[in-house]
């Protein structure tokens, strides 16, 4: 069995469900291929939207990006073999019509859309990474609330987790899911307003308030908040006990960070594979726990330096990343 991305029902918000699916057996001129990264586009987000709705599969497991490694070959393949690397086409083409010979196989005429009319590659990673961050969390000494919030073009602040104890946190399967544009700064201004809020209400200590921020893309959607105003707002909490962490994929994450205010020690590179999602999670896991374990004054005089010199998810991609930032 495999989980995977269902679409249950398109339409603004879709109903999206993480499940266990059996692992399809290639047929005649088929692979399977195990999942790597699978990429977003706009297509899926009209798909998802119900902007798309011809040939559509119902209940289709989105995702046409796919890279990753052949896995099993079914009969008559000549071309790949176990173990290549691979990536997909938008269409699971024929090979055969008059634009598949013709080198258009991405318009073949006898094919259907990848995660569009036949399942796609969208999988279970970043729930699997979250999910094992806080149950981990649970073990550790102490009490500790957490908010979690997902953004996107259409919502820059749609609240997962809202100030909640660990313990009656649960699986964030069937609720996160990838979606369109990156509105960065909107979503971290909107986020340290309702913060600043609760630790205003319950008068907690600043030096108890950790701010973790992670994506895998360029801010490209703000409409409220700019670069500056986020590396003010960013500098003053933490010249007040706060703690900010900045993990991306897709970009310089030292140069994004930095522009917003967050320190070299704080951030972190990740890509968007498996084995760095994992051991971004992990690694976090491993930083969290040590922070919570410190006094403040200790938090505050390691401000700059949350990774503590190891970060995960840059020696899952080279494992030469932390001797070379050493």
């Amino acid at each position: 069995m495999m989980r995977a991305l269902f679409l249950e029902k398109p339409g603004r918000p879709p109903v999206l469900a993480v499940k266990e699916t059996p692992i399809p057996s290639p047929g005649p001129g088929e692979v399977l291929v195990e999942v790597a990264a699978c990429g977003f586009c706009h297509h899926d987000l009209l798909v998802m939207a119900g902007v798309l709705r011809r040939g559509v599969k119902p209940g289709v497991i989105l995702g046409h990006e796919i890279s990753g490694i052949v896995a099993q070959i079914g009969e008559e393949v000549r071309s790949v073999e176990k173990g290549d690397r691979v990536v997909s086409l938008l269409t699971n083409a024929c090979g055969q019509c008059e634009r598949c010979l013709s080198g258009r196989e991405h318009r073949c005429l006898n094919g259907q859309g990848i995660g569009h009319g036949r399942d796609g590659g969208f999988a279970e990673y970043v729930v699997q990474s979250f999910d094992e961050f806080v149950a981990e969390q649970r073990n550790e000494a102490g009490e500790a609330l957490m908010t979690l919030v997902q953004f996107d073009g259409e919502d820059p602040q749609d609240v997962l987790i809202d100030a909640q104890p660990l313990a009656g946190i649960g699986s964030i399967a069937g609720r996160f899911a990838p979606r369109g544009m990156t509105p960065l700064y909107d979503a971290i201004g909107m986020l340290l307003d309702r913060a600043e809020a609760h630790v205003n209400q319950v008068g907690a200590d600043p030096a108890d308030q950790l701010v973790v921020i992670m994506t895998d893309g360029h801010e490209n959607a703000s409409r409220r908040w700019t670069a500056a105003a986020i590396f003010e707002r960013i500098a003053a909490l933490r010249a007040a006990g706060w703690t900010f962490v900045f993990l991306g994929a897709n970009q310089d994450s030292y140069a994004t960070g930095a522009s917003m205010g967050v320190v070299e020690g704080n951030t972190s590179n990740f890509t968007a594979s498996p084995e760095s999602v994992l051991a971004a999670g992990r690694g976090l896991t491993r930083a969290v726990s040590g922070w919570r374990a410190k006094p403040r004054a200790s938090r505050i005089a390691d401000a700059d330096d949350f990774w503590d010199g190891v970060k995960e998810a840059e020696a899952a991609a080279d494992p030469t990343a932390n001797a070379d930032r050493a």
